[in-house]
């Protein structure tokens, strides 16, 4: 999944549904604000528990179920492996 930053998806929705509620999307101003107390400043996408169950592919992670024993009919082979073993979590951050 690529990483967005809020203020590009900001303007993408604007400039998109704007026109459908009848306003001018160039009359739309965002107000940056920052930061609150407390906030997190980035979505943690992969833990350290889902990495080890991770399989890396070209464009994404795939993150295989924690209890595998109850689904074990499902083929957990992909094209495109880059590795079978992720050690790093994954957050829009990095």
């Amino acid at each position: 999944m690529p990483v967005i930053g809020i203020k590009y998806l900001a303007e993408v929705v604007i400039e998109q549904l704007a026109p459908e509620y009848g306003f001018d999307p160039a009359q739309i101003k965002i107000n940056i604000i920052g930061a609150k107390p407390g906030e997190k400043l980035y979505e943690e996408l992969m833990t350290d528990e889902g990495a080890g169950r991770a399989i890396e592919l070209d464009r994404y992670f795939v993150v295989k179920p924690a209890i595998m024993k109850r689904i074990l009919d499902i083929n957990y082979s992909f094209d495109g492996v880059i590795s079978e073993v992720v050690t790093n979590t994954y957050n829009c951050a990095n």
